[in-house]
């Protein structure tokens, strides 16, 4: 009897367990596995049982090993990080599979890095810095001198993807691991977790280079502060009601003055020319942005806190650029570099130094990857040419 005709008995708890972690609904998960949707109701109800095969693509398409459906019970899931998003009741929802999976697969990066840092000889730096609540501006003066800025860095990025680049080694040069992960901005631009010896930060590629290199920050706050979690960064509209809204706002604005420091655009030419009108042109806008390779609602917000413009001004802005659709082009079919970008430079040389020292196997090191074999080779030229 062929494998496809021999069923396999496994627990309809496991099959619920796996679908709905994934958050997939019966009719999608059924799509998914290429089989009808009342064969998988009936698997979930223990009347029917799968086949090898139709059990291997359940596997496939709820992300999760074969070996999972074998377990006498669902696993014992680590808890999510804290929700500190301040969207509105009725426009939050459920996380969705793509941000589920890049949580998940943060998690699992974050258990590699912790087994590697060993076989390595990896030490993360020690962070140490005292965060005060009451002045937002200080705590990110106090941010730009940890991660080395002084000005001068922004002459070195030529472009707002070198910008994000810059930010994100700056980053990572404190020992934390950066990933860039395709999650929906409707749902959260970025995430920290920061419950292990090394911490991660996560943000979305959905999302345009400067909105990440505010993301970024904002989840650098969250983790010298030792307070990781799952943020929107409605940057000038968070719900004040929301249990996590004060600390949201204090981020917020931390990111922003480290970005762009206080004293350097008092400074700046487009300011002080601009004079003491409330409402500022897109080029004025435009010119600030390229400066601080930051978005423009980053730099109005910074004059809004500065007192150079109004909050009707700021929040009319903000609804027309809202409505806009973000441009995340720049991304091409460069497979070394997307490797990179979903792993982090960090982890991406730390799991390259376990293979040249023989810790790591190249097909472990492709899998600790999440690539081929076949890529990792190009992944180690792009590594040593950062």
């Amino acid at each position: 009897m062929s494998a496809k005709h021999v069923t396999v008995p496994i627990s309809p708890e496991l099959l619920v367990w796996a679908r709905t972690s994934i958050a997939k609904d019966t009719a999608v998960a059924a799509k998914s596995a290429g089989v009808p949707t009342q064969r998988l109701l009936a698997w979930e109800a223990g009347s029917e049982q799968p086949s090898l095969p139709q059990l291997e693509a359940l596997s496939r398409a709820y992300k999760r090993p074969l070996a999972a459906f074998f377990l006498a019970t669902p696993p014992t899931e680590v808890a999510p990080p804290a929700d500190f998003r301040t969207l509105p009741e009725g426009e939050r929802s459920d996380l969705s599979e793509p941000t589920i999976l890049a949580l998940r697969r943060a998690r699992q990066v974050q258990e590699l890095a912790e087994e590697l840092a060993e076989s390595v000889d990896f030490d993360a730096p020690e962070l140490r810095f005292d965060i005060d609540r009451r002045d937002p501006e200080e705590t990110a003066a106090r941010l730009r001198v940890l991660l080395g800025w002084t000005g001068s860095e922004l002459r070195g990025w030529g472009d707002r993807y070198a910008a994000l680049r810059g930010r994100i080694a700056a980053v990572e040069a404190l020992g934390i691991i950066v990933l860039q992960m395709a999650m929906p901005v409707a749902e959260t631009r970025g995430f920290s977790l920061t419950d292990g010896p090394l911490s991660i930060i996560a943000v979305s590629t959905k999302d345009q280079p400067e909105a990440r290199s505010f993301s970024l920050l904002h989840e650098l706050v969250h983790v010298v502060g030792h307070a990781g979690g799952l943020c929107d960064m409605r940057v000038g509209s968070a719900r004040r009601s929301a249990p996590g809204a004060p600390l949201e706002v204090f981020c917020n604005h931390v990111a922003g003055a480290a970005l762009v420091p206080r004293d350097d655009m008092l400074a700046h030419s487009v300011v002080l020319h601009h004079g003491g009108r409330e409402e500022w042109g897109d080029d004025e806008l435009r010119s600030l942005s390229r400066t601080y390779r930051v978005s423009r609602e980053v730099v109005l917000r910074r004059l809004l806190t500065l007192e150079r413009t109004t909050d009707s001004f700021y929040q009319r802005m903000r609804s027309v650029w809202k409505r806009r659709t973000p441009d995340t082009s720049g991304f091409g079919a460069d497979k070394p570099a997307e490797v990179i970008r979903r792993n982090g430079l960090l982890f991406s040389g730390m799991v390259l130094e376990g293979l040249h020292t023989g810790a790591l196997s190249l097909s472990a090191a492709a899998d600790y990857l999440a690539t081929k074999p076949k890529h990792v080779r190009g992944v180690e030229r792009l590594v040593m040419h950062r």
